[in-house]
């Protein structure tokens, strides 16, 4: 897996990880050994517990591990984490309780089509004054609901309103709720958007 740092300006750690072919060649040894059991008592246990539907979901579990343990066990022990994969790439988000309440991250292939009978269920009418595409709206609400939200499924996406900020970031906000999200330069050809509370 080839791995990069994406330059995030709050202090949110953000990596993006590109699959190579040796990686997909690796697949069974991976799926076979399972992840350390140093693994089992960190902040990482409740995303490990989710089933595993794919080979890359368990990827972007592998380089969350990796990447945390190069961190040192205070990211472990107390960080915000959060993980996105879509075909050929993975990304991990995590930020340290003393500065965020949460994080979130979301990465898509920009060829992704979100055609616009998808709409309904995600872009609010305070969207379109963004000027973002759909891809955009999708990947940048996509990681404020994993901020907001961690999977306790109170909110659905179109939920969540954006409004642009200055240097590229943007507020999204619930009713009760809100988060920055910034979009990244992966140089690379995917979105990567990170949100922090």
């Amino acid at each position: 897996m080839i791995t990069k740092t994406l330059d995030c300006g709050p202090a949110v750690n953000v990596v993006l990880g590109l699959i190579t072919e040796q990686d997909q060649d690796a697949e069974a040894y991976f799926t076979a050994k399972g992840l350390p059991d140093a693994a089992q008592d960190t902040c990482l246990a409740p995303v490990l517990a989710r089933p595993i539907r794919t080979s890359l979901q368990y990827f972007a579990r592998i380089l969350a591990y990796c990447e945390l343990l190069k961190q040192g066990s205070k990211v472990l022990n107390t960080g915000h984490i959060s993980l996105s994969h879509t075909p050929g790439a993975v990304a991990i988000a995590w930020g340290y309780p003393e500065k965020f309440e949460g994080v979130g991250v979301d990465i898509e292939h920009k060829k992704r089509c979100i055609g616009p009978e998808l709409e309904r269920y995600f872009i609010a009418p305070e969207d379109s004054q963004t000027g973002l595409d759909r891809l955009s709206i999708w990947c940048l609400k996509e990681a404020a609901f994993k901020c907001l939200d961690a999977f306790q499924r109170s909110l659905v996406l179109r939920d969540i309103t954006i409004r642009p900020l200055s240097d590229g970031k943007f507020l999204c906000q619930t009713a009760d709720r809100s988060c920055t999200v910034q979009l990244l330069d992966s140089e690379a050809d995917y979105f990567v958007a990170v949100a922090w509370r």
